[in-house]
């Protein structure tokens, strides 16, 4: 349309995506056409079809055109999300303020966050504008091109964690966490255990697969970016889940660490082996009850490492051993730091 023409149509016109969430769009097809011609002071508006494809609403605020936000509710929506409150506590916030007259949907909210994200990325990729990011906050950072120079993956951490790590190297844990990001790649994580008993995040990694050339690509840039960069020495034990791509990359590069899996997978296969021989009863719980005095029999040592090979021939069952850390399993505290992760 040129300035002097306008096209006016329903709010409910355009066909909805069938690949997407619910959509207020009926391909209704109400249409009406205002021009203005040259010379002439007047509009001419022509009904091109006058029919709705759907029922007159009760309310005027069910039509978005009615809830647009203020400037100074643009404002704090911006601020509440910049401080990283949820759509959900921002809406609550709103209601709280906001006179029952004009209400608010949280999908509104939701809309309205989406356009501030991607009013900052500010025509950038979203991967560049995290790189931008993470290089302004003083990151350590390195990302891998394909053949046509998309990021497949990037590995990122922060001076600080850097310096948590020296202060207790002597082991670290390893896991791929999921349900981080839309794209649905998975974000490895190199968690570290303070003397303090507290876990923190040492490095991630947003990997385009869980293979093996993908586990060596991260491990070559922590052994490069942090290792080497800062002598660091190479941990003696490294806790893992049973990821064999990853468990092999370890082998090569890590060949002095003692690399062991959780307590949490073992226990996981434990029940589901003696479960598919016997079934679940009262056998299973004494068998559970007492399988758990094993693993708990040092719950209250200190600073001492234990390894138990576990072979349960019977049953088909072969484990390696995982760690105690100051009477706590370390892998639980690495499931803490995934739940994280999925929040922020």
């Amino acid at each position: 349309m040129t300035p002097n023409q306008i096209e006016i149509g329903c709010d409910r016109s355009g066909t909805p995506n069938p690949n997407k969430s619910p959509s207020r769009k009926l391909d209704c097809p109400f249409r009406l056409y205002a021009r203005k011609y040259a010379k002439s002071t007047t509009w001419t508006l022509k009904v091109k079809n006058p029919e709705h494809s759907h029922e007159a609403t009760e309310n005027i605020m069910a039509h978005p055109a009615f809830r647009k936000f203020n400037e100074q509710e643009t404002s704090e929506i911006a601020q509440m999300s910049e401080s990283l409150l949820m759509p959900r506590q921002i809406h609550a916030q709103l209601c709280s303020q906001r006179e029952s007259e004009r209400p608010v949907i949280i999908q509104d909210i939701y809309n309205q966050v989406k356009k501030i994200n991607k009013d900052k990325l500010k025509g950038r990729r979203p991967i560049d504008a995290l790189i931008d990011t993470l290089k302004q906050e003083n990151f350590v950072c390195s990302y891998e091109r394909d053949s046509e120079g998309h990021i497949t993956s990037l590995f990122f951490t922060h001076p600080l964690p850097i310096k948590l790590l020296h202060g207790l190297p002597h082991f670290i844990l390893m896991d791929c966490t999921y349900k981080t990001n839309k794209y649905k790649t998975p974000l490895f994580q190199i968690v570290g255990f303070s003397s303090t008993k507290k876990t923190f995040s040492g490095a991630f990694c947003l990997m385009k697969n869980e293979t093996e050339p993908s586990y060596t690509w991260a491990l070559n840039q922590y052994i490069e970016k942090v290792l080497n960069n800062t002598n660091l020495v190479p941990p003696p034990v490294i806790v893992i889940d049973r990821d064999l791509a990853l468990k092999n990359s370890l082998k090569k590069l890590f060949p002095d660490s003692k690399v062991m899996l959780c307590i949490l997978h073992i226990n996981k296969d434990v029940s589901a082996h003696f479960m598919k021989k016997i079934g679940h009863g009262t056998d299973f719980e004494n068998f559970m009850g007492l399988w758990n005095q094993v693993i708990y029999f040092y719950p209250s040592l200190y600073f001492t490492f234990f390894l138990i090979i576990v072979f349960i021939n019977d049953f088909g069952i072969h484990f390696s051993g995982y760690v105690f850390i100051h009477g706590k399993v370390l892998q639980r505290q690495l499931e803490e730091v995934s739940k994280t992760s999925k929040k922020s």
